[in-house]
């Protein structure tokens, strides 16, 4: 019995890592990105957001009991935070 609620624990887990990593982590510098701004930010601005969020998400995840491997794939996110910041629309050529 114990076992059934131990696999249960563990794909809950999966699914609310899932959903903190795509969502929640993700949302503010897309929200920053697209509905505040609605244009890329400097590269100054870029590193501090993705610092500041980058510090909060290890929190979280800290308050939450998750191991320090995650922490690396925050810093992954970071850096994708930090592009998403700065990512320009490309221009089409028009011939």
């Amino acid at each position: 019995m114990e076992n059934q609620f131990a696999e249960l624990f563990s794909v809950t887990g999966h699914n609310l890592g899932a959903f903190w990593g795509w969502t929640v982590i993700l949302a503010p510098p897309s929200l920053i990105r697209y509905a505040f701004l609605k244009r890329p930010v400097s590269k100054t601005m870029a590193i501090t957001i993705s610092a500041v969020l980058w510090i909060i998400n290890v929190i979280a995840m800290a308050a939450m009991g998750l191991e320090k491997q995650a922490h690396v794939v925050l810093v992954g996110i970071a850096v994708g935070s930090y592009y998403l910041l700065r990512v320009r629309q490309r221009e089409s050529v028009e011939k």
